[in-house]
């Protein structure tokens, strides 16, 4: 697979497809039920970004040392944004945040006799009940009222997405 992804003789778009199908769909597989912490987020994404550079050519060139300093300078050439705008693709917080909101959107659409709808609406019996709608809620922008009206709709929640992460993805 390294090979396919950093060949510069394949066509990049053709190449970020493959990453996208290939790698992406690997790493971001159970995201959307359960949402990764921070730290987990942090090691997802430099996988990701990780793979990226292979495909872009000087993606793990460095930059040269200023004349005059001892100590030797370990920045990459291109910044992890850098790579991904010349790549073209999506950050994977942002794909991952979009695919969890997705999947929380196709629970609270479901029958109210569906199991996942029950937990996810479950009122608080224990002390320490950690309310998934404020996670949802804060993905969004919203307040938590507004986020379990907004998933209600699908027309309404695309709407939304399209206006969080742009216009640039036609799947939602």
């Amino acid at each position: 697979m390294k090979k396919v992804l950093s060949d510069n003789n394949i066509n990049m778009k053709t190449r970020k497809k493959l990453m996208e199908a290939c790698v992406r769909s690997r790493l971001a597989y159970g995201t959307q039920a359960c949402f990764p912490k921070e730290k987990q987020m942090r090691k997802l994404e430099s996988c990701w970004v990780q793979h990226l550079r292979y495909m872009v050519k000087g993606g793990w060139a460095r930059q040269p040392t200023p004349e005059g300093v001892e100590e030797e300078c370990y920045k990459y050439l291109y910044r992890n944004r850098e790579i991904e705008e010349i790549v073209g693709t999506m950050p994977l917080p942002y794909f991952i945040e979009k695919q969890h909101l997705k999947y929380i959107a196709h629970i609270c659409r479901s029958p109210n006799n569906s199991i996942t709808k029950k937990l996810l609406f479950a009122e608080a019996s224990k002390q320490y009940y950690r309310d998934p709608w404020i996670c949802i809620a804060k993905l969004l922008h919203v307040s938590t009222d507004q986020a379990k009206v907004s998933t209600q709709s699908r027309s309404g929640f695309t709407e939304l997405l399209r206006h969080l992460y742009g216009e640039e993805d036609s799947t939602l």
